[in-house]
């Protein structure tokens, strides 16, 4: 063990950093617990103290690899209450601690050449709940979502990955967060309950998942992102089994995430590609145009246990493309008339198989085209957090050429993610393909990783 990499995590001993302590050390890391109290006991709004205890577990295990800060000061106050005192207090603990911890422990792992640090935000920056006495922790893991991408580029040639996890309602096991909290609380879950179309809160090893995936060697593509471990939308090229991202998708089953948004032609095939994270119980809603001969996919979507928008193969394709093109919506004449513009197809199925939800009535207007008037159903573009493309070949600028009919759905995909992840059977130097060979720009593309294992 004396060679195993080495983790320190802040609020080791709270619900969430217990979690990823146990998850890291299941994963074969000696891991430093500091927290008010225990072994590495540190007062975190005490910069003298935050130094001193990290320069001890240099100390102690000679190196550092890995630093997660999972720590955070949840004083309340709206901006009528909010005092000097009180946001220096929060600060100090959510944004200035992790700075004087790589302070002191970025020098070795630059010198090591690897490292990699995380840090547990919110995803409350992105959808502020209506709790104003939330500001200061609002504001403080604004501020750390902004130094990790800072910090990503400044330490990104000496092998270092900075990345925040940005957890969504994660109440402690046992429920509550305090009688204290109690009023918050109520109006936090209402807001998930609001915002989400399959409410779930989160539980710890969620986040102890994603952050053993972003510690992985494996993780190096990704630095400067912030990632959610649950409800993320991600867009997965491929038709059938030709050009599915196979390995970006089993990596996605070994990262934990749940709750997940997965919009594709078809989702995946029996017991392979995306079907696998469907029986994991990994996928709450699937916008696709067909289901096809998968049987879990049929399964799920007639037993209540997914939600299920079906879309016509072209105009899945175009919502794609007009995300990634900066569009809001379209018009088209595919599914005038039918229950695509008019609504009724069902999204959701009930225990007793009625219908929980069905899609609702679309605008549709008339244009001449052609010299002859004709209805045409507005459409709404699709853009996702991540999409996950499979390319034959690939610079390491992301630009890439595809093979055939694996070409597919993939340059759609690809436009439409706002982190698009390219695995390539073939990596080349920048400069190396015929721009006239080129399928998918690199303009689209924010990582390219080597696919795995055998060419499907």
């Amino acid at each position: 063990m004396a060679d195993a990499p080495v983790a320190l995590v802040t609020g080791g001993a709270g619900f969430i950093g217990s979690a990823i302590v146990q998850r890291l050390e299941e994963t074969g890391h000696r891991v430093a617990v500091l927290d008010r109290e225990g072994d590495y006991a540190v007062d975190l709004a005490d910069e003298q103290s935050v130094r001193d205890v990290a320069r001890r577990v240099l100390s102690e295990f000679g190196r550092c690899d890995v630093i997660v800060h999972a720590a955070a000061s949840f004083a309340l106050a709206s901006l009528t209450d909010l005092d000097v005192d009180l946001l220096r207090q929060v600060m100090a603990v959510n944004v200035e601690a992790p700075m004087w911890l790589l302070q002191e422990l970025s020098p070795g792992m630059v010198e090591q050449g690897h490292g990699r640090v995380v840090f547990i935000v919110s995803d409350t920056y992105f959808n502020p709940p209506p709790v104003p006495e939330m500001l200061p922790y609002v504001m403080s893991k604004g501020a750390l979502i902004g130094a990790a991408r800072s910090l990503a580029k400044t330490l990104g040639s000496d092998g270092i990955t900075v990345n925040c996890v940005a957890p969504g309602m994660t109440p402690p096991p046992g429920g509550g967060m305090g009688a204290d909290m109690a009023e918050v609380e109520e109006r936090l879950v209402e807001d998930v309950r609001r915002r989400q179309a399959v409410p779930r809160s989160l539980v710890p090893d969620d986040v102890a998942h994603l952050v053993a995936f972003l510690v992985r060697p494996e993780a190096e593509m990704l630095t400067g992102q912030t990632l959610c471990p649950d409800g993320m939308s991600i867009a997965v090229g491929g038709f059938g089994v030709a050009g599915v991202p196979w390995s970006l998708v089993s990596a996605l089953g070994d990262q934990g995430a749940r709750g997940l948004t997965i919009v594709t032609n078809n989702c995946g095939v029996n017991d392979a590609g995306l079907a696998l994270l469907l029986r994991a119980g990994r996928i709450d809603r699937v916008i696709a145009s067909y289901i096809g001969t998968n049987r879990e996919f049929a399964r799920q979507y007639l037993e209540g246990l997914i939600e299920v928008e079906l879309a016509p193969q072209g105009t899945l394709a175009e919502r794609l493309r007009a995300g990634g093109a900066g569009l809001a919506a379209f018009y088209t004449p595919t599914g005038v008339g039918t229950m695509v513009a008019e609504g009724g197809l069902p999204r959701r199925f009930g225990p007793a198989g009625e219908v929980l939800e069905a899609s609702p009535p679309k605008e549709v207007r008339r244009f001449r085209r052609s010299g002859v008037e004709q209805d045409f159903v507005l459409e709404e573009a699709i853009s996702t957090d991540f999409a996950f493309v499979r390319a034959t070949l690939a610079d390491r600028h992301g630009n890439a050429v595809f093979h055939a009919s694996a070409r597919n759905f993939n340059p759609d995909v690809a436009m439409a993610g706002r982190i698009t992840v390219v695995e390539a059977e073939r990596i080349v130097d920048a400069g190396s393909l015929d721009p006239d060979s080129v399928h998918l720009p690199g303009i689209f593309v924010q990582r390219v990783v080597q696919a795995a294992g055998a060419v499907h």
